[in-house]
């Protein structure tokens, strides 16, 4: 075979390469140094102990 043959088949594998993710995080979150008081709450319809949170200058 000759190497554009085999760029092809490279080709054609990418392009058609399914994904199968092996985790789906259902929430993400992001914070940085000026926000205090995050916490995970008890649950995934509680993510987050909204109350406590606040942000510092």
């Amino acid at each position: 075979m000759q190497e554009a043959q085999y760029d092809q088949i490279f080709k054609e594998i990418y392009d058609d390469a399914a994904c199968v993710p092996l985790y789906y995080c259902e929430k993400i979150f992001a914070i940085n140094s000026h926000v205090k008081g995050f916490e995970f709450g008890a649950s995934e319809y509680d993510p987050v102990k909204w109350g406590r949170l606040w942000i510092s200058n």
